[in-house]
């Protein structure tokens, strides 16, 4: 019996048995011993035998081929994916999806979708870079002959360099907008409404909130509108006609009177017409605010007006959120080595980061602290940045649908 260390609490010896006759690592290259009794082969050994590497080249080739209807790029599908996936990336997915809900006539949703593909990106990301909610956009696209408001209207014509009137036009809903229509349909409901306070007006009322009731706790298939457009205009109507609404009319109004609601509403006229400003764009802005406000406000200085519009500039992702300024040179040397990438796909290459590293350093680029980036450095720093350029960017980012 040999003798062996101290034990975990240094209390005498402790004895070891004899080493059992070692075997050797069954891979036929190293010659080693393996670490465990009852193993035939050291950790990472078995990989390199040609059995494990004849497995490895048919698991390669499992699943199916496919070509991405929207690229087109031939990518393959593993297994456990063949029933559902139809694209090869979640941008083609987005397109994808929505090339299949828009609707017949609606010249808008054409260039919406032109963009997407040109952009490579989502309808997220087109709802990002006009400032409308993506959900309004979802909407619009899923319900055929909706309208969509004028604030979606002049951006997707701003974006896109059209007049509001072509814009209007491509919805393929008559020329009429959002807001045009909700006031032709109350005024179409209140024409064919009973007067107020008749038994017919209790009526009507009641019927529709039954077929809203019924629709909600039993399956009755369709029963038509929800609420009827009678019901509608009488809740305007009702509303309108009541001491809060005329109250909160007021609030705004003296609210748009007031030199930050000024300030504002000339910020929003000016975005209208140029959705995407520059820094020095949005500086001249100011100057003019200041001066063409001078008379009614002498105290007004560009600081001032800067500071009321970052908030709604920041929203519109004009400005960033706050931190160290946007690197726009590591942005557009990021773009144009993603440019030059022969695939199309959202995976990026192996080995991309270190290329863009080593051309970084050829260039002399550096970081916010002066120094240069390394090829982590320069993925993370594209993973979080954020500007208008390259809001349709989703390659090297994480993916949303």
């Amino acid at each position: 019996m040999r003798v062996g260390e101290r034990n975990a609490k240094g209390r005498g010896v402790k004895p070891m048995l004899p080493k059992a006759n070692s075997t050797i690592c069954a891979c036929g290259e190293c010659g080693l011993e393996v670490k465990t009794p009852g193993r035939k082969y050291r950790p990472g050994h078995y990989a390199k035998t040609a059995a494990a590497k004849n497995d490895h080249r048919q698991a390669r080739f499992c699943g199916e081929v496919r070509l991405c209807p929207v690229c087109p790029t031939r990518f393959r599908l593993k297994p456990s994916a063949v029933g559902g996936r139809r694209t090869c990336s979640a941008v083609c997915k987005s397109i994808y999806t929505y090339q299949e809900r828009a609707w017949a006539g609606c010249s808008l949703q054409q260039r919406c979708l032109v963009w997407m593909r040109e952009k490579r990106a989502t309808l997220a990301a087109l709802a990002r870079t006009v400032g409308v909610d993506e959900r309004t956009l979802s909407r619009w696209f899923e319900t055929p002959g909706r309208a969509l408001s004028m604030p979606g209207v002049k951006a997707l014509a701003g974006l896109f360099g059209i007049s509001e009137s072509d814009a209007i036009d491509e919805l393929g809903t008559g020329g009429l907008s959002g807001n045009d229509r909700k006031k032709l349909n109350m005024a179409i409901a209140a024409a064919h409404l009973p007067q107020p306070g008749t038994e017919a007006r209790r009526l009507l009322a009641q019927q529709a909130g039954d077929a809203n009731a019924r629709y909600w706790k039993e399956d009755l298939g369709d029963p038509g509108p929800i609420v009827s457009l009678e019901v509608l205009a009488e809740r305007e109507q009702r509303r309108s006609a009541t001491d809060g609404a005329i109250q909160r009319i007021a609030a705004f109004t003296a609210r748009a009177k007031t030199p930050e609601g000024r300030v504002v509403s000339r910020l929003m006229g000016l975005l209208a017409h140029s959705s995407q400003p520059d820094r020095n764009t949005i500086n001249t802005w100011a100057r003019e605010t200041v001066d063409e406000l001078a008379g009614d406000i002498p105290w007004l200085d560009v600081g001032w007006v800067r500071r009321r519009w970052r908030k709604y500039l920041v929203r519109r992702q004009l400005l960033p959120k706050g931190g160290r300024p946007s690197d726009r040179d590591a942005c557009t040397f990021v773009r144009e080595q993603l440019a030059a990438l022969e695939t199309s796909g959202d995976r990026l290459p192996y080995g991309f980061w270190g290329d863009v590293e080593r051309e970084a350093n050829r260039r002399g680029l550096v970081g916010h602290d002066g120094e240069p980036r390394s090829g982590q450095g320069w993925k993370i720093f594209w993973r979080n940045h954020e500007c208008p350029q390259c809001s349709g960017e989703r390659r090297g980012r994480r993916q949303t649908v």
